[in-house]
């Protein structure tokens, strides 16, 4: 946790530095328009082109340190989420409420969903699909060795890159899904059946 903070104020420092240059390049760029103008020489447009491609290079520069600067901060609020998880507080993880079902023949009596559920426990989906699985795998769980073994290894191989879950979480919660969007995706796609 201390090195993603300390990796946010550095980048939070380059950025800083990376506003400064823009606004340096933007008038220097004015100035050296005007001057061009002011002397009718075409050999002084030289100068206002390359600022105006550093100026694009800066802008680049800008939005990818934002684009860092937001994954870390989803970065940190993933992580003191697991600390508190650690401590039993469970509140920022979905509780799976739109789930309980009353009628099942056991997720109701064993508080499968719901404030301080099974699910809530254990969900760290990022997508609606992923959300729809875990509540199905805890609904209908499965019969046979077979499909255990496979569940348990897969497991397994994805508990071994903590690296590529994490990445993945800040990924999925970076570009929050839109209702629906697979629907209209399959629609698209003319794949709807």
């Amino acid at each position: 946790l201390l090195s993603v903070a300390g990796k946010a104020a550095t980048v939070k420092k380059q950025g800083d530095a990376i506003a400064w240059l823009r606004l340096v390049t933007i008038l220097l760029l004015a100035g050296s328009v005007y001057l061009a103008f002011r002397e009718s020489n075409n050999m002084l447009f030289f100068i206002p082109a390359l600022l105006l491609a550093a100026l694009f290079y800066i802008l680049n520069k800008q939005s990818q340190l934002k684009e860092k600067a937001t994954r870390l901060q989803l970065h940190e609020k993933l992580l003191n989420d697991e600390l508190n998880a650690l401590s039993g507080d469970y509140t920022a993880f979905y509780s799976g409420e739109a789930y309980i079902n009353t009628t099942h023949t056991f997720s109701y009596d064993l508080d499968i969903f719901g404030n301080r559920s099974i699910y809530q426990v254990l969900n760290r989906t990022v997508t609606t699909a992923g959300a729809d699985t875990l509540a199905a795998s805890l609904q209908n769980p499965y019969a046979t060795q077979d499909e255990i073994l496979n569940r348990q290894q897969a497991n397994k191989e994805l508990a071994a890159k903590p690296a590529f879950l994490h990445s993945f979480r800040v990924t999925g919660m970076r570009h929050a899904e839109e209702q629906d969007a697979a629907a209209r995706i399959k629609q698209w796609l003319c794949l709807d059946d």
